[in-house]
């Protein structure tokens, strides 16, 4: 069933309706896109560190294969997350689900630098480029 006025013209229309549908009645949106170095090109202890990352989240031992695929995501008042891959969209709606993103929105929250902490790191990554 569409939300009242979805379009059924284009095939991708009716996805990008819903969406629509879904912004206009959420109070409030967290969105994430995640960039992670791709395996050929990681240290081993940047790889050890997203391993553990990962398995933290999951709630599983560090030393097990854990699946490291990441993309971007949004949030939906707690109950929908929309995961944006680059062949399909994922919209995820059961509790341990949305409560999984949620858990990861949490810990990348905490741990941002916000204000003058931020600008000072950015100013010393561009000097850092310069001087290279």
């Amino acid at each position: 069933m569409l939300p009242e006025g979805a379009s059924s013209g284009r095939p991708g229309r009716v996805r990008e309706d819903i969406a629509d549908a879904e912004t206009a009645r959420t109070r409030e949106i967290r969105g994430l896109e995640v960039d992670v170095i791709p395996g050929l090109f990681q240290t081993a202890d940047y790889a050890r560190a997203v391993l553990a990352l990962n398995a933290e989240l999951q709630g599983t031992p560090a030393d097990t294969d854990t699946d490291t695929d990441t993309a971007g995501f949004r949030i939906y008042d707690d109950r929908l997350v929309i995961v944006e891959m680059i062949n399909a969209q994922l919209w995820l709606d059961d509790p341990a689900n949305v409560a999984l993103y949620a858990k990861t929105w949490e810990w990348l929250d905490q741990s941002a630098v916000r204000g003058a902490h931020a600008h000072r790191l950015i100013v010393r990554a561009r000097e850092a480029l310069r001087t290279s």
